[in-house]
């Protein structure tokens, strides 16, 4: 399943998402890139192909953003529990790729990272955006099924989470009076976050709210 795609300037197409080998019922996060023709790019991954699973647990990749050199961050979630019905075992992922496929040593050292709500709350991310020099901007939702909430967070180009953005490093949000998630993300030039995405409120649900990029 593809959920995200970018375009380079020389026509080289990158797209993420998740998928299993074989009779495994587990998916992996999948980074792909393509020529402008449409055949798969050798240079890049395995075949053209980069298959993660993070921590062995069911993992999918929503989000990317793809940059002028060809190297990607990518983002989406893992879930430990794939049979609970409340998702308790879901968590937010954050990945980086060089141009060629492989992992980016700075960020993490190589290592995606897995984000862990100081509430230890279920979360996951649907999109990305920003820029390695201010800040990775992840847009998603913390809490059960359900019963979700909007959640955003900033992290650095080494993968350590921002603690000057939101609190501590996250920014959770209610809207509305039910499940509520964030789909996209847009970070402005002056760095002010634009995120859209399904809050119910009464027979409304499409929301689009803008954040100041600090406090205040």
């Amino acid at each position: 399943v593809i959920h995200a795609v970018g375009a380079s300037a020389d026509g080289a197409i990158t797209v993420v998402g998740s998928g299993s080998v074989g009779a495994s019922p587990q998916n992996e996060g999948i980074v792909a890139r393509f020529k402008a023709d449409g055949t798969p790019d050798n240079s890049f991954g395995t075949s053209g192909i980069t298959r993660i699973r993070i921590d062995e647990a069911d993992t999918v990749f929503s989000g990317l953003l793809l940059r002028e050199d060809g190297s990607t961050f990518v983002t989406g979630s893992l879930d430990r529990t794939p049979n609970d019905v409340w998702g308790n075992g879901r968590r937010g992922v954050l990945a980086a790729f060089n141009g060629n496929g492989w992992p980016n040593l700075v960020f993490n050292g190589g290592k995606a990272v897995v984000s862990e709500l100081p509430s230890s709350a279920a979360n996951a991310w649907s999109d990305i955006g920003g820029d390695p020099a201010h800040g990775i901007v992840v847009v998603g939702l913390s809490g059960a099924r359900s019963r979700e909430s909007t959640l955003i967070a900033r992290y650095e180009a080494t993968g350590k989470l921002d603690i000057t953005f939101g609190d501590e490093g996250f920014l959770n949000t209610r809207f509305g009076k039910d499940y509520e998630f964030w789909k996209s993300v847009v970070v402005q030039p002056d760095q002010k976050i634009i995120a859209s995405g399904d809050c119910r409120y009464f027979f409304d649900r499409a929301t689009v709210a803008r954040f100041l990029a600090t406090r205040e």
